[in-house]
């Protein structure tokens, strides 16, 4: 290669670092303009800092490298400033990958990828294909060019294949770097594999009988069910503030609903003038901000114990089809959230072999299998239009949570007083009116996974989990579990970071040392 060809490799070289660093400079001015709350953040490597300092720190020496390309200075001395700010960026890079292990959009590009919608995956090693594209350009025509000038000062000529280098290297960097990573789709957890149109409507009585000193409680119960469609309501509560507690499941997506009554109330709060601690106040009563609770999830497992008989007997079958023999979730785990992962137990499990194939009996062990953890059984069937259906069936839970295990908690009686066939489709999503206490816990399978995002509803919908997503109540617990996930980087990374930062201040000042020694000699 000629050496007009090589220095219009060098040019074209300069000029695509300038647009780069002029277009991520860009971007990080507009991310410190319109995501303010982002860059009050500390930063992820240096702590003591926000991120506001490190970006404009980012901003000033990609604009002094612009400002640099394109003034008169050699190409050596362009070339030897590039190496530096890339291997500083490559470092800081490197370090904020160690002290963030979680999948976060690198701010090399402000929120560039988030507004596009990309995965901070992609965007991530995008930004690192453009500091490996600067580095080992600027190393190669840099060692290119120092070859050149040893062969002028010796009057040598030195045929050099840098040019040949430089493109095997960009492809090199490119190919590392560039390419998209296509995360695989999962599954929801606990979805069940269709089922035949079985429909039907029941209606009938719960006697639940508290084995631990509770009052009994004579519920009334409503039930819809088409395939996986279900729609359960319970009501008739000892407690009169609990209007109804309700449970539908679409599908896909889970509503556990407990409605209050109006009239509800409750001590409120206030706080002792002495001690400055919170107590309730039983002489004034005020209404709870909340007119009813909703919990969303995926998994069609209902969780209260009045619902959960009526859904094993009726709306259990294409859940419960998906588990292997022997083994399936636990049914009344109290500590489901903890976990984000469903507990898995040994289990025997019969159906019945008429038509549906209804559960006729199903019960769950510890895994020693020493102790039963919950029974079901149906007592009596009715057969209507072909249909063998349970008339009376039961429910047994056990302690299987705090020793000693296996004592028998509470009996479940259930007695269905009516069938007969819908007319109209079962309710997928309820309707809540008032302002509702909404934890949701679609989010556990995430890239940043929260086990429950809380928040308030008042239009009586259900919302979707791309608009939830998008609410600041979410990005902000996001942001919680992302400073969980952070750790500080050890002294070693610093020192390196330090070394390559004062590394053009330490030869500046090795070379003036040098000259005044020649001169002296």
């Amino acid at each position: 290669m000629n050496a007009a060809c090589r220095d219009k490799v060098t040019r074209r070289f300069f000029w695509s670092v300038g647009a780069l660093f002029t277009f991520t400079a860009l971007l990080k001015v507009l991310a410190l303009i319109h995501g303010r709350h982002l860059a009050m953040r500390p930063d992820p490597v240096f702590w003591f800092v926000s991120a506001r300092v490190t970006s404009v720190v980012a901003i000033c020496l990609e604009f002094a490298i612009v400002a640099m390309l394109v003034c008169r200075a050699p190409a050596r001395h362009k070339l030897a400033m590039l190496c530096w700010v890339a291997g500083l960026f490559l470092i800081y890079r490197v370090m904020w990958m160690e002290a963030v292990p979680a999948p976060e959009p690198c701010p090399c590009f402000g929120l560039f990828w988030q507004q596009l919608g990309v995965k901070a995956v992609f965007g991530n090693r995008v930004s690192m294909a453009i500091l490996i594209y600067v580095a080992l350009g600027s190393v190669l025509l840099l060692a290119r060019e120092r070859r050149r000038g040893l062969a002028r000062s010796s009057g040598q000529a030195n045929a050099t294949i840098a040019g040949r280098r430089l493109q095997t290297g960009l492809v090199v960097a490119l190919a590392l770097g560039g390419g998209a990573h296509l995360t695989p789709s999962v599954g929801r957890a606990g979805e069940p594999a269709e089922a035949a149109g079985f429909q039907m409507c029941a209606e009938g009585r719960a006697d639940i009988n508290y084995l631990t000193g509770r009052e009994p409680e004579h519920l009334r119960f409503q039930l819809e069910v088409s395939g996986r469609k279900t729609g359960i309501l319970v009501s008739g509560f000892n407690n009169s503030d609990i209007l109804t507690n309700a449970f539908f499941y679409d599908g896909h997506l889970a509503c556990h609903v407990l409605i209050f009554s109006p009239d509800r109330r409750k001590p409120s709060l206030v706080l002792d003038p002495n001690t400055g601690e919170p107590s309730w106040d039983t002489n004034k009563l005020v209404r709870p901000l909340n007119d009813a609770n909703l919990i969303l999830c995926e998994s069609p497992l209902p969780r209260e114990a009045p619902v959960l008989p009526l859904w094993l007997a009726f709306c259990s079958g294409p859940y419960l089809s998906q588990w292997s023999v022997g083994r399936m979730e636990k049914l009344f785990d109290l500590e489901r959230t903890q976990r984000m992962e469903p507990l898995i137990v040994p289990c025997e499990v019969r159906r019945s072999d008429k038509p549906p194939g209804l559960l006729t009996f199903l019960a769950t062990l510890d895994d020693a299998r020493a102790h039963t953890n919950e029974l079901f059984r149906v007592l009596a069937w009715r057969t209507m239009s072909g249909l063998s259906l349970p008339a009376r069936f039961e429910f047994r839970l056990f302690e299987s949570h705090h020793p000693p295990h296996g004592r028998l908690l509470t009996i479940i009686q259930c007695v269905v007083t009516n069938f007969w066939f819908p007319t109209n489709k079962v309710t997928e999503r309820p309707q809540i009116r008032g302002r509702v206490s909404v934890a949701d816990e679609r989010f556990s399978r995430d890239p940043i996974p929260l086990p429950v995002v809380s928040y308030w509803t008042t239009n009586g919908n259900v919302p979707d989990a791309s608009l939830v997503r998008s609410n600041h109540v979410y990005r902000a617990q996001v942001e919680i579990e992302r400073a969980k996930m952070r750790r500080k980087l050890d002294a070693p990374w610093y020192v390196v970071f330090m070394a390559v930062a004062l590394a053009p201040g330490l030869w500046i000042a090795w070379r003036g040392h040098a000259r005044k020694r020649s001169k002296t000699n």
